[in-house]
């Protein structure tokens, strides 16, 4: 009893600890965003081929476990030391490559959404909205996590990439809020 005891303490003050992450884990984060953000986008172009109700609600189960990596990423970033010059700059450049990607997958949705209102179901392009709108507020909130870590000098590229994203963001926003 007394060993039960003493092993269920001292499980409960490791799992209390809290665990330091580091710029390698930040990468591979951004690397599995980056694995979803091409899933997303396989399922827009199978929608684009074939625009059914199921090829539709599969854009929208694809954009949860995107949301779930951006959030991971967000929170590892945020619970790693700032990053090294070495660091920064390897994590800008994938962020850089992941952007790219990014935009992209945007605008191939944006260009669905006559298909999407046409979908026999009601509410179709707002729900990609709602979408769009939640993984809009994650990005923002890795790339807030992401500047806050990053040298002083890489910020600007660093923001000039934020910006390329807010604004393909913007735009497929707009395009379903319409």
């Amino acid at each position: 009893m007394r060993f039960a005891f003493f092993s269920l303490i001292v499980a409960l003050v490791v799992s209390a600890v809290p665990v330091k992450r580091n710029a390698a884990t930040v990468e591979t984060d951004i690397a599995n965003i980056n694995t979803q953000v091409n899933n997303l986008n396989t399922a827009i172009n199978t929608f684009a081929a074939s625009p059914t109700l199921v090829n539709g609600l599969a854009i929208h189960t694809g954009a949860a476990p995107l949301e779930s990596a951006v959030n991971t990423a967000t929170s590892d970033t945020n619970a790693s030391a700032a990053f090294t010059e070495a660091e920064g700059q390897t994590i800008l450049t994938a962020i850089q490559s992941l952007a790219t990607n990014v935009i992209s997958t945007l605008s191939n949705l944006d260009g669905q959404h006559a298909k999407f209102a046409a979908l026999p179901l009601a509410g179709s392009v707002q729900l990609v909205e709602l979408d769009l709108q939640t993984l809009s507020s994650d990005t923002t909130a890795f790339e807030n996590a992401l500047i806050a870590k990053a040298p002083a000098d890489l910020v600007p590229q660093a923001n000039q990439v934020v910006s390329a994203i807010s604004a393909a963001f913007s735009t497929a926003i707009a395009t379903y809020a319409s």
